[in-house]
């Protein structure tokens, strides 16, 4: 999933280079302007993808770390039912050995 957002990105920002470049000549008739406002404009393009990319990474993280929490959660909520089903056993278990001790 990472891998294509990452060739779409990587789409969009040529083509908006090829664009910015092609721009560039009808506003800028000399070739060195027009080289550097298509360099300047495809480095604030590289830089916002890579904060897009970054900011991805990140937010997978943060997902990664919640459903981490939400399973631990579960499984301690598990763990206490289970201790819970026991003790409640032992009770039950209990008063029958009494209910059997009382027919003697």
């Amino acid at each position: 999933m990472m891998k294509i957002f990452e060739a779409k990105l990587t789409a969009i920002v040529a083509i908006v280079f090829v664009f910015a470049t092609f721009n560039s000549h009808a506003e800028h008739p000399d070739s060195e302007s027009m080289n550097e406002a298509a360099e300047k404009k495809a480095d604030r393009l590289e830089e916002r993808a890579d904060r897009i990319r970054e900011t991805n990474e990140m937010m997978q993280d943060s997902r990664q770390e919640i459903r981490e929490k939400r399973a631990d959660s579960l499984e301690e909520q598990a763990d206490r039912i289970r201790e819970s089903a026991e003790v409640k056993a032992d009770r039950l278990e209990d008063k029958a050995d009494k209910i059997r001790d009382a027919e003697h």
